[in-house]
């Protein structure tokens, strides 16, 4: 009850200086007793009440229903104009009206209780709604009570005309609360007056420019979680997103693990019997690699056709950036707060480099981690124009592996073509892992199907940049090679550089291998598995050591189910009736496979603010905004569909 207070005094109120409160249900079902009570609390939080039973606005038992002109005239419309109504109370002992005119105040707070009191009618303009019920049984006993044996005939009649009015009206599909007359302390249902589709779209376009402007703030901060990087900057960037989020009225805390890096988690409770929604994305990104690739500053954000470009633009502030005009869009934290699910925003700090601290954040905050439906922000549409859900993702084992053939160098003249030097020892070491076609030559690894979606080799080549006359690997649909197949990428090599190299034979040479992993692979089988494959293959007796870095569970999604189905209306609406497409992503996010494991209920929704020419991870990666609008509308318009769940 604490909270409906606090949510009645909240808000503004539509009439006049007085929040209309309605209060509807069947006779006997507590509407009295329950007005009373909130009056009293209303009062102690120092409110003004004034309370009108609708049962003394009657003319008798056949005026159940036709009395409402009275109500309207003689006491809705003037408090609406901020004026004092009033009506003669209804005599059932003499079956007349009373001559004194009882005064209603334009009070804070006007209830308006009985049968019918939350009629399509009052729905226009009452503050809020209540329906309350309880069980047949309980509702006689109370009547007869009440009344006595003498009215229980009248009163037959009168419960079927009401529960006859209640299923013409829709009473109970369209009032913001249920509430249990049996035990007022519980609330079966409370929603919040959410905005219409158009409402949403206008709300959304007002608060991009406001989104935006915040997006190039969050990407100018060079948050790196990778060994060698200053960290600072990471601390400054979870501080600005835990700003964003208190601006949105919610409950922030920056929270990490041991040494990790820090992650932000913003909570806003659920309204009783209402959904829940996790929202996740990430605010550390990769490091920029070569500067000389980049056309600009990688962290000082530029717009060129119609693109952001800069490191975090796409991958993953602008998926922070999402969730906070998703939230903006009902007003949340303000005067006009409309956000009609509770909500649990939980931006990672390390995803990038493993998401080594996550098992032990979704320990510290299972509680509140908890939620109805997860939107992870973290993925990518099928095209320009084409919104996706993602429903299966690669899993991911990141490896080192280091070759020795020397205790020192030695002269290249002197001793070359009888020792082997190291980096042509890895070089045969990595030619194995392939074979000639290109596909993964490591026995034990899991292959498997994918998506009938056609990918063509043309159009693959453009959006990742492959060069002319450059042939593609593997065997199969492309699809099937980048979404359904192990993939074995070597991503660098720590060996002396070209300029100033001696003539010396290369005693060592390490090379870091990113081994993606096929859907229902076992990542810890995986990596045992390549490891072995190392230490067998390496060539002339060298010394290898191969070691371990970080991992990712790779996972499969059921895509079906109500929540889903709710996605995907929202996406065909933001993208102006354009289907989604179920797609595959060849990357990893290790986050899905640990929340889908700790909360196996949850649905998940894996979406995303990419597109095929983002080029996250490598330079000059950018953001579509007009991409970007459509998918703050369709996340906006998720949550008002999760609510209605």
């Amino acid at each position: 009850m604490n909270g409906l207070v606090e949510r009645v005094l909240s808000s503004p109120p539509r009439a006049g200086r007085s929040r209309l409160i309605a209060i509807d249900g069947p006779s006997g079902a507590g509407k009295t007793t329950f007005a009373a009570r909130l009056a009293e609390l209303l009062g102690r939080a120092g409110a003004t009440v004034e309370t009108v039973h609708t049962d003394d606005l009657l003319d008798g038992w056949d005026d159940q229903f036709t009395f409402w002109t009275r109500l309207v005239d003689g006491v809705i419309e003037p408090l609406r104009r901020g004026e004092a109504g009033g009506y003669r109370a209804f005599d059932w002992a003499e079956l007349r009206f009373a001559d004194p005119v009882i005064r209603v105040e334009p009070a804070d707070v006007v209830i308006i209780e009985g049968v019918s009191a939350a009629r399509a009618a009052m729905r226009d303009w009452a503050d809020l709604t209540l329906f309350i019920d309880c069980d047949a049984e309980i509702a006689w006993a109370r009547l007869a009570e009440r009344d006595g044996p003498a009215l229980l005939a009248p009163l037959r009649r009168w419960k079927e005309r009401e529960a006859a009015f209640f299923a013409q009206d829709a009473t109970t599909d369209n009032v913001d609360l249920l509430i249990d007359g049996a035990d007022a302390n519980r609330i079966n249902r409370m929603t919040t007056p959410t905005l219409s589709v158009e409402e949403i779209r206008a709300a959304v376009t007002r608060e991009l420019p406001g989104v935006r402007a915040d997006l190039e703030r969050l990407a100018r901060i060079p948050g790196i979680a990778f060994e060698g990087f200053d960290f600072e900057p990471l601390e400054r960037s979870a501080e600005a997103v835990a700003e964003l989020l208190r601006g949105c009225g919610l409950q922030t805390q920056i929270t990490r693990i041991g040494t990790g890096h820090p992650a932000v988690l913003g909570v806003r409770p659920a309204p009783p019997g209402g959904k829940t929604v996790l929202l996740y994305a990430h605010h550390d990104v990769q490091p920029v690699g070569d500067l000389t690739l980049w056309e600009s500053d990688p962290f000082e954000p530029v717009e060129r056709d119609g693109r952001l470009y800069g490191r975090g633009c796409a991958d993953d502030k602008a998926g922070v950036m999402a969730h906070i005009a998703a939230l903006r869009a009902f007003g949340a934290g303000t005067d006009d707060d409309r956000l009609p699910v509770g909500v649990v925003v939980f931006i990672e700090g390390e995803e990038e480099f493993g998401s080594d601290s996550l098992p032990g954040l979704l320990e510290l905050h299972k509680d509140t981690l908890r939620a109805d439906v997860m939107v992870i922000a973290d993925s990518g549409n099928w095209d320009t124009g084409v919104p996706a859900l993602t429903t299966s993702l690669r899993g991911i084992v990141n490896l080192f592996v280091e070759v020795k053939t020397l205790s020192q160098a030695v002269h290249s003249g002197m001793a070359g073509g009888a020792i082997p030097d190291a980096l042509m020892t890895l070089s045969r070491l990595l030619s194995t892992l392939h074979d000639d076609e290109g596909d993964v030559a490591v026995p034990g690894l899991l292959s498997t199907t994918a998506s009938p979606l056609d990918y063509p080799e043309d159009r693959f080549r453009e959006e990742n940049c492959v060069l002319d006359g450059v042939q593609l690997i593997g065997t199969g649909r492309i699809v099937e090679r980048i979404w359904a197949k192990p993939a074995i990428s070597i991503l660098a090599i720590d060996a002396p550089p070209t300029s100033g190299a001696p003539n010396a034979i290369v005693p060592t040479a390490k090379a870091k291998i990113s081994v993606r992993l096929a859907p229902g692979e076992d990542r810890k089988q995986a990596y045992a598995t390549v490891k072995s494959h190392l230490e067998k293959q390496v060539p002339w007796g060298a010394r290898v050591e191969v070691t371990f870095e970080h991992d990712g569970d790779p996972i499969v999604i059921d895509a079906t189910g109500p929540a889903y189905d709710a996605a995907r209306a929202a996406f065909k609406e933001a993208w102006d009736g354009t289907d989604p497409v179920d797609i595959g992503v060849g990357g990893s996010i290790p986050f899905i496979a640990a929340f889908t494991e700790a909360f196996p209920g949850a649905a998940v929704l894996v979406t995303g603010v990419e597109d095929p020419y983002s080029k996250a991870h490598g330079p000059n990666e950018s953001l579509h905004l007009g991409e970007f609008a459509r998918v703050c509308l369709a996340e906006a318009l998720l949550l008002a569909k999760v609510a209605e769940l």
